[in-house]
């Protein structure tokens, strides 16, 4: 929180500073959440890849300001990777400034299991297919890409799988979700 506070007093032309998330390693290693893992680890290497003055980053640790909203926010912890895909779509639709605080970092659990993992992805999916698109230099990517396979390559091939599984609808049967981040409540799930 503090780190996040300093960005934005030192910012003043920012209203919104998100922060990274990163795995708590007690479970990144765990049989079942070694694909959630590497998909955390991916998305860490792009935050920190990304430049200063976007905001794209895993995971929901961000504090904002400004008049529409009072004072400061601080949601912090759990959410899925599409609370910064609509925070984005927010940011972007009402005239609002944002820059990543890569210094600011909390820790998150990895999914567990296919189920929990496809969920989760499709959530992502869904909302990053209704933001504005968000351009990431293909580099970057590829980057964080080799990046996090070379931290965690079994973690890697187990991603690889879940995806695959999901290409192939073996992820049929998950019941509809929705996310959609609310000025007032962070993020609001159904």
């Amino acid at each position: 929180i503090t780190n996040l506070v300093n960005h934005l007093i030192n910012n003043e032309e920012i209203s919104i500073a998100v922060g990274v998330a990163t795995l708590d390693e007690n479970y990144s290693k765990l049989k079942g959440r070694r694909a959630g893992a590497w998909q955390l680890q991916f998305n860490k290497q792009l935050a920190h890849n990304l430049p200063n003055d976007s905001i794209r980053a895993e995971g929901s640790i961000w504090a904002a300001r400004g008049d529409f909203i009072s004072g400061f926010r601080y949601p912090i912890g759990s959410g899925s990777i599409s609370d910064d895909v609509e925070l984005a779509t927010f940011v972007s639709t009402n005239g609002l400034s944002a820059a990543n605080a890569k210094n600011a970092v909390v820790l998150k659990v990895p999914t567990k299991g296919f189920k929990e993992f496809s969920q989760q992805t499709r959530r992502f999916q869904k909302a990053r297919s209704e933001a504005p698109p968000l351009k990431i230099p293909r580099r970057l990517i590829f980057l964080s890409i080799i990046e996090a396979f070379v931290s965690n390559p079994i973690g890697f091939i187990s991603y690889v799988s879940y995806r695959l599984g999901m290409y192939l609808k073996l992820d049929f049967r998950l019941p509809k979700s929705d996310e959609n981040w609310e000025r007032q409540q962070s993020t609001s799930r159904s």
